[in-house]
């Protein structure tokens, strides 16, 4: 005999859902973590490129970030970028304000002294992070995908209405936060702890 009701089963709508829920969560993590490697390996060559992204929010993730570090992916690449070159990059991962000033403050972040790896370590570090930026590149766009996914999906769920009425839902993600309430452990296992 059993004393609980058994609970309906999820629909096809809200295992699709969950799927795509986690999926986007999974790539994110994996954005993350390749982001990390980069940041780990331009610290080693490039802090130029470091300390023009730090304001930034998403840093090294944002398409202004990932398409300054193609133009100029080294050192002394970067500061020879003039002022139109750096406009233009910023232009083709579409930035559309600010843009002569942003271009000028990249420019003195460039040109300012940093230490150097000798030439060809420098090329090399160079090659290996272009390698790094082509896998950033597709962990941001297999991201944005997902959570557009989501986006479409949600929104036909029959409790969509009700799930954004929970505080704080609407601040994130709600299939995010959906998969949170059921499926990961609090951060402090015991009450004011």
């Amino acid at each position: 005999m059993h004393a609980h009701r058994p609970l309906p089963d999820d629909s096809d709508l809200g295992r699709a859902i969950a799927v795509l829920a986690r999926a986007q969560q999974d790539a994110l993590w994996n954005r993350q973590q390749i982001a990390n490697q980069l940041r780990s390996l331009l610290r080693e060559y490039y802090p130029a490129a470091l300390d023009a992204f730090a304001t930034w929010a998403d840093g090294l993730c944002r398409p202004e970030a990932r398409e300054l570090l193609k133009a100029g992916p080294t050192p002394l690449l970067a500061a020879r970028l003039t002022r139109t070159q750096l406009q233009a990059a910023l232009k083709r991962a579409g930035r559309k304000r600010g843009i002569t000033a942003e271009a000028e403050r990249l420019r003195d972040v460039f040109r300012a002294a940093w230490a150097h790896q000798p030439p060809l370590v420098e090329d090399a570090l160079g090659k290996q992070m272009l390698a790094l930026l082509i896998q950033l590149e597709a962990a941001c766009t297999a991201a944005a995908d997902l959570a557009e996914a989501v986006k479409e999906a949600f929104p036909q769920h029959p409790d969509a209405e009700i799930l954004l009425s929970f505080p704080g839902s609407a601040s994130s993600s709600p299939p995010g936060s959906w998969l949170r309430s059921g499926t990961t452990t609090p951060a402090s296992p015991t009450p004011g702890a």
